[in-house]
């Protein structure tokens, strides 16, 4: 089981596999590198396929401390040193998305050729001039994970796809993200859901790939559309049978968009 040190010391969990250029996932909050499986079986087979397991989450170290969005950016940056990796593709999902912004405008974008975003929204809060936001005010949401983190995980992940995942499926997956401390799983939201993200989109001069279910009530495909707006090179593409995870939903769809959106990139 590969593992990693961070610069604060937290032992990361990482898969290291294929040959090629380098494409790095980064899964969302609370869960393991393992909702990636489609992608990692896929494209092993060209590329050096590279899945972390974010502190707390999957079988890294489940630490409650050093939750906060650039902390999190800070262990991509250390995974990247440690790895020597450059000419990277970063695909986030949902705040691992964040995680991604928050990387960009901290270390920049030297090692970087490209970003997929996928479940992705600016702004989780809504604004007086942003209405696609989280459908409870985030501080409610945050205290009833704090609270009940375990009832909070057994209802979303179901609710989180727009297709029916087999029971055996969502048990695997709700057994992973409550690996998690409850503790860290609502720490890691507090800035997660309360940053706008918008005012740095416009200097990210990198090509950028939007991933949209178009029935994801958490990240509604009019704000991937708002978002690329703001983004002088970005492509959104619409998965008509997802919800919130287009990557599981609708695999194969999923992997031919990003072999497109790869196949547009500086060769690394």
């Amino acid at each position: 089981m590969p593992t990693l040190t961070t610069g604060d010391g937290v032992r990361l969990h990482y898969t290291d596999s294929g040959r090629g250029d380098v494409m790095l996932f980064i899964p969302g909050w609370s869960m393991s590198g393992n909702w990636w499986a489609e992608q990692r079986s896929h494209f092993e087979k060209s590329h050096r396929v590279i899945v972390v397991d974010p502190r707390a989450q999957g079988e890294s170290e489940p630490v409650v401390w050093g939750h906060r969005l650039s902390r999190h950016a800070a262990d991509l940056r250390d995974t990247i040193s440690a790895l020597d990796l450059t000419g990277i593709v970063l695909i986030g999902w949902s705040r691992g998305s964040n995680v991604l912004l928050s990387y960009l405008e901290l270390f920049g974008a030297e090692r970087i050729r490209g970003i997929v975003l996928s479940g992705f929204t600016p702004s989780l809060a809504t604004r007086s001039d942003w209405s696609w936001g989280f459908n409870k005010p985030p501080q409610d949401f945050i205290a009833s994970v704090a609270a009940g983190y375990p009832d909070v995980v057994k209802a979303m992940i179901p609710e989180m796809t727009h297709q029916k995942l087999a029971p055996g499926t969502i048990a695997r997956l709700t057994e992973e993200s409550l690996r998690t401390p409850a503790l860290a799983a609502a720490r890691m939201l507090e800035d997660h859901m309360n940053i706008d993200w918008r005012d740095i989109l416009p200097r990210i001069q990198l090509p950028v790939l939007i991933c949209a279910g178009e029935k994801d009530a958490q990240a509604p495909p009019a704000s991937a559309d708002a978002a690329a707006a703001l983004l002088p090179r970005a492509t959104v593409v619409k998965f008509a049978e997802s919800g919130h995870c287009p990557f599981i939903e609708e695999p194969q769809k999923f992997n031919r968009a990003i072999e497109d959106f790869l196949a547009t990139l500086r060769p690394a």
